[in-house]
């Protein structure tokens, strides 16, 4: 009673007689009236209502705003300008009707003179929804430990959810940003940049963006695939990430009138993706040796069963590649757990961070010992060496000369590194969740 009438004052002090408030908290039985989950929830439910107000053109005067927690449990006071509060009640009536857990959510208005408004409504009891709160209180209906165990299930159920749905979204702008950061990165040996089509001439720039905002829109999909993955054995999950990664080539060769961009970054960024929504179902931090455990187990017999065993027959460049010259590409780099992401290009970020020299840099160590099928499917092994050669030389004296020779080198053979370019994506994406900090459970 006294948390209560304490927050009663502190209306009144707020508005002031210039503000209606809107004060926002919990019904939650018995006590404690507040732990870490409620607390987590009721954060989350007071931006989800900060953010409706605003959609409806109310006006919160950001800077009265409180939220705090008290013997009652947390609550979240907002001084709003506004000349009509019986709109301002309706709307916050209708944010309590319409939210997922709204019987767990108690929104009340005052007018600026401290009076309360209501609507006369009853509100239904939030565990039977058969008789009002009051008559289901009144009469004991539920035991107190059954009205707490069903609104801890039914929050923890939802901060969830919003965790998956929030990392699942950061996850996937991550990924869309590392293949935008590659892209655009200039001074590339033989590949696509923002003022030069390196040694194509059926795509440039732009049909990078093209390609690359067709096939981002999957990107939150496989997030969240991986953070809601069932089976203990994540090489269950293939055919459904096979079927995603279909549904990217065909729209990415829409976009760019079937010339191939980026079918390499599809099958590693996907699986990739994938790989970090499982480490995230039960990690807090960014862990490289879980996520590439996890890469691993899917991967796992994928070399043998795609490329040793292929017919022949409508074989991909990478199924050839295989047959003539015994090199597994994406393939065998995923299903090492990608050695040269995280052994060879993630360090160099760490050092040097995901500057442009950085990156070129960071592309020329994995290029130095990648056997990279673009290159092996138009040159052969002879020329790949000589590449390898002269981006070991420029990845070690790390000079504007010897980047020059690798560039030249890739002008004089008409090569791409394409597969170099997909690792360099990889590693930009693995280098930016490391920024992402600790996520606990209840974030």
């Amino acid at each position: 009673m006294d948390a209560r009438e304490k927050r009663a004052l502190l209306k009144t002090k707020l508005a002031d007689g210039r503000f209606a408030v809107v004060s926002f908290s919990l019904n939650v039985p018995g006590y404690p009236k507040s732990n870490r989950l409620l607390k987590t929830f009721f954060r989350q439910v007071s931006e989800e209502l900060m953010v409706y107000l605003q959609a409806h053109r109310i006006r919160v005067e950001n800077e009265f705003t409180m939220a705090t927690a008290d013997e009652a449990g947390d609550f979240l006071f907002l001084a709003v300008s506004t000349t009509d509060t019986q709109v301002l009640k309706m709307r916050c009536e209708q944010f309590e009707r319409e939210h997922h857990l709204g019987r767990f959510l108690d929104v009340d208005v005052n007018d600026p003179f401290g009076n309360t408004l209501s609507s006369g409504l009853e509100k239904c009891c939030f565990f039977c929804r058969e008789k009002s709160a009051v008559e289901c209180r009144r009469t004991h209906a539920h035991t107190l430990e059954q009205l707490r165990d069903f609104l801890f299930e039914k929050t923890e159920a939802y901060v969830k959810e919003v965790r998956r749905k929030r990392l699942g979204r950061q996850l996937a702008a991550l990924a869309l940003q590392a293949i935008l950061r590659e892209i655009s990165l200039g001074n590339k040996p033989g590949l696509v940049g923002p003022d030069d089509q390196g040694s194509h001439h059926d795509m440039n720039y732009q049909t990078f963006l093209a390609s690359t905002s067709s096939i981002a829109v999957w990107f939150e999909e496989l997030a969240a695939m991986g953070l809601r993955y069932p089976s203990e054995n994540p090489a269950d999950a293939l055919p459904e990430l096979r079927r995603i990664g279909l549904q990217m080539e065909s729209a990415m060769f829409a976009a760019t009138g079937g010339v191939n961009t980026q079918k390499g970054i599809i099958f590693l960024l996907g699986l990739s993706l994938f790989a970090t929504g499982l480490h995230y179902q039960k990690a807090s931090v960014f862990q490289e040796e879980s996520i590439r455990s996890i890469l691993r187990k899917i991967c796992t017999g994928l070399v043998h069963q795609e490329l040793e065993v292929s017919s022949g027959s409508n074989s991909s460049h990478g199924e050839t590649v295989f047959q003539r010259f015994g090199a597994p590409g994406a393939r065998g780099e995923a299903e090492a757990g990608l050695p040269l992401v995280f052994e060879w290009g993630l360090p160099i970020l760490k050092a040097m961070g995901p500057s442009d020299p950085g990156l070129l840099k960071c592309l020329f160590t994995m290029a130095a010992r990648n056997e990279d099928t673009n290159i092996l499917y138009r040159k052969g092994p002879s020329v790949l060496a000589n590449f390898q050669m002269h981006c070991l030389q420029a990845s070690v004296d790390f000079t504007e000369g010897h980047c020059n020779q690798v560039a030249e080198y890739c002008r004089q053979e008409q090569i791409s590194p394409g597969g170099s370019a997909d690792l360099l994506a990889l590693a930009v994406f693995f280098h930016s969740l490391e920024g992402l900090g600790t996520i606990t459970s209840f974030d």
